[in-house]
């Protein structure tokens, strides 16, 4: 009997050591799947990181074509304003010289004005002279000027 009770003792350990191992091997499966999931939720962070980083690249080069622009632009404006504020001037200058060109216009027509006004007294003048010397008749005879 004694051998019975140590094949059934022998058993019995091999019987838990058995259930031991399989539970050691449910618990390495289980890891060995835990390890795998960590591996994809690390590879996938891996992907997005890199996603998110290339797209980091992409915006920074944006915003340094954006800025360059934005100083070509900024360039572009002063150069506009540079040469509005000429235009302004030329055009002040052309206003100040077409001012006194016209006054200068004005000023000679008044002159030819007030000269040909004398030109005419003059000629009023001598015709009056003339005609109470000669007493020439008043209806316009051969040597009457008229003017």
């Amino acid at each position: 009997m004694g051998s019975k009770m140590a094949d059934s003792e022998d058993y019995a350990v091999n019987a838990h050591a058995a259930q031991m191992l399989d539970e050691l091997k449910e618990e390495l499966r289980k890891s060995v799947a835990l390890v795998e999931d960590y591996r994809r939720q690390i590879h996938q962070l891996q992907s997005r990181f890199e996603e998110a980083s290339q797209g980091q690249e992409k915006l920074e080069l944006q915003i340094q074509e954006r800025d360059g622009k934005i100083d070509e632009l900024e360039v572009e404006r002063k150069e506009l304003l540079r040469q509005r504020r000429e235009l302004e001037d030329t055009s002040n200058a052309e206003r100040a010289f077409m001012t006194e060109e016209k006054k200068r216009m004005v000023d000679q027509e008044r002159q030819l004005r007030a000269t040909i006004q004398r030109l005419k007294d003059t000629v009023a003048q001598k015709t009056s002279r003339g005609s109470s010397v000669t007493d020439e008749p008043k209806h316009g005879g051969c040597c009457a000027s008229t003017i």
